[in-house]
């Protein structure tokens, strides 16, 4: 069985959150759990996906997400919870430093 690896992964949800025309929620979430679970980040793939470097992207990244309505950031995730228990959106903090992993150059 094929699986892709953690870098190439980690490098794909980075260029889609990037690249996307419309955000797509999961796309935060997903980076946020690579990145708090310290996946490497194949820059190689990033750089073919997006032409952009890792050194660029982090900031670029923060801005998308902080470019997005906070009406939106939870859009597509309804059916995660109770309605009863939504968390409100202004709990979100769009802008907390989010630290970078180590950049692998080659997958």
């Amino acid at each position: 069985m094929l699986v892709m690896n953690k870098k190439d992964m980690a490098a794909g949800i980075l260029a889609a959150l990037l690249t996307r025309k419309r955000f797509a929620t999961r796309d935060m979430f997903d980076m946020w759990f690579f990145l708090k679970n310290h996946w490497e980040i194949n820059a190689e793939l990033l750089r073919a996906k997006t032409g952009m470097s890792l050194s660029v992207v982090p900031k670029k990244a923060q801005e998308q997400i902080k470019s997005v309505k906070p009406t939106e950031l939870l859009s597509g995730l309804g059916e995660l919870f109770d309605v009863n228990k939504k968390p409100g959106q202004k709990k979100i903090n769009r802008g907390a430093h989010v630290p970078i992993p180590p950049v692998s150059a080659n997958a």
